[in-house]
C-alpha cells in the first residue's frame, strides 16, 4: 500500500527493478495506491512556478506533472498491479489549479493512473469526453498506463474523502 508521493516512489522503483518483481526476488503481487501522486500534481507546478523553483524540496520538485510523467515508464510495473483508491472531496483554493475531481492535492489523472494529464471526472478505463467549447469541442479519450487499475471496491467516481481522509482505505 502507498500514499500520495509514496505511491510515485514505489512506482519508480518497480519500473526500474529490471524485470518482474518476483524474477527480483519479491513476493509483491499488488499495490493499493490511495490518491497516488505518481503523474504528478498541479500544486507542485504552483509552487514552482511562483517561487521561480527556489521553494520545495526534492520531493517537492519530483512532483511536478511534466517531471513526474517523464521520470520513468509509467507502463512498466514490474508485472506488479497497482489498484487506484482515487478521492474527491476538494477544497475551494486548491481545486482552482488542479484540473477536474480532486482531493485538494492530487487531481484524478494522477491519483487514477491515467496517461496523460486532463479535467477528469470518473475513474475509469478507457474514458472518453467532450472538451473544448461548442462547436470547436472534441472528443478526447484517455486510458490508465498499462498495469493500472480501479481498485474493485471503488466506484467510478472514487471516494468523498480528502487527501488525508483516504490514507483509512488500505483495505481496498
Amino acid at each position: 500500500m502507498c500514499h500520495s508521493a509514496g505511491c510515485y516512489a514505489i512506482e519508480f522503483w518497480l519500473s526500474n527493478l529490471g524485470g518482474t518483481a518476483s524474477s527480483r526476488g519479491f513476493n509483491l503481487t499488488k499495490v493499493t495506491a490511495l490518491a497516488a501522486a505518481s503523474g504528478g500534481s498541479e500544486l507542485a507546478s504552483a509552487l514552482n512556478a511562483i517561487t521561480f523553483g527556489f521553494a520545495g524540496n526534492a520531493m517537492d520538485k519530483s512532483l511536478i506533472v511534466g517531471t513526474a510523467r517523464g521520470a520513468f515508464n509509467h507502463n512498466n510495473t514490474g508485472s506488479v498491479g497497482i489498484f487506484h483508491v482515487p478521492g474527491y472531496k476538494g477544497m475551494f483554493g486548491a481545486s482552482a489549479i488542479l484540473p477536474g475531481e480532486d482531493d485538494y492535492a492530487v487531481a484524478y489523472h494522477s491519483s487514477c493512473g491515467y496517461n496523460r494529464t486532463g479535467g477528469l471526472s470518473k475513474c475509469q478505463s478507457p474514458l472518453t469526453q467532450s472538451e473544448g467549447i461548442w462547436p470547436f469541442n472534441r472528443n478526447v479519450t484517455y486510458y490508465q498506463y498499462s498495469g493500472h487499475f480501479r481498485a474493485p471496491s471503488v466506484g467510478t467516481s472514487g471516494l468523498y474523502l480528502d487527501h488525508g481522509q483516504i490514507k483509512s482505505e488500505g483495505w481496498r
